[in-house]
């Protein structure tokens, strides 16, 4: 997985939009280029949790409010960017507050619940909880504002051709280029979900990884 400066990824997606014959093929401003290729990103980043995006922070909470003592936007900006909250030393995640339910109902001095809040990402059920709570999620590693110097920081093969594939489809020009870009793209999303996943994990916290070969006792 090669990443890329932005003004990098330009050349890259021109020369493979050059492949696209057709008299009506538009010529798009860098601007608007460059814009692709940080959609292309922050549509990649969204998709899934990503192992090299992923982090924790412990916190402690308040007591009183159901928030921590810091905001947890120092670290995690949206509450989808959030994918386990655990409470002390548990390796069993909190879970979501039902909309269905009244928060007021969830007393006691333990984390149970969380739900999405607009002051602190996340707001911790009961309010009257103490202690502290880990959270884990992805944090978003793209320095913004962009310019060309900017480095994005995904393989380079996806944005190239996520960004060649939208390019196309909004020309118009050429739609088995289109196609081709999409069958790519999607290819290669492939390979780097199958790297993603290929490291050994562990059952539990304390455990070591999963046997993957035959072992003489």
């Amino acid at each position: 997985m090669t990443d890329k400066k932005i003004k990098e990824l330009l050349v890259d997606v021109q020369e493979a939009l050059y492949q696209q014959a057709g008299v009506s093929v538009q010529v798009y401003g860098q601007s608007i280029l460059v814009s692709m290729i940080k959609d292309a990103y922050d549509f990649i980043y969204k998709d899934r949790f990503w192992k090299r995006y992923m982090t924790f922070q412990t916190y402690t909470l308040v007591g009183t409010t159901g928030y921590t003592t810091t905001p947890v936007s120092t670290i995690f900006k949206e509450f989808e960017d959030i994918k386990s909250i655990f409470p002390g030393t548990s390796d069993i995640p909190l879970v979501a507050w039902s909309m269905e339910r009244n928060p007021s109902q969830i007393t006691g001095g333990a984390p149970l619940q969380y739900l999405a809040d607009v002051t602190n990402i996340v707001k911790i059920l009961p309010i009257t909880a103490t202690g502290e709570i880990t959270i884990l999620g992805r944090t978003n590693l793209l320095v913004t504002p962009v310019n060309l110097e900017t480095t994005i920081p995904f393989d380079s093969i996806a944005i190239k051709f996520f960004a060649a594939w939208q390019y196309s489809i909004d020309d118009g020009a050429n739609s088995a280029q289109a196609k081709k870009f999409e069958t790519l793209y999607n290819k290669r999303i492939e390979q780097l979900i199958a790297a993603d996943l290929q490291a050994p994990i562990a059952i539990n916290g304390r455990a070591g990884r999963i046997p993957d070969t035959w072992e003489e006792w």
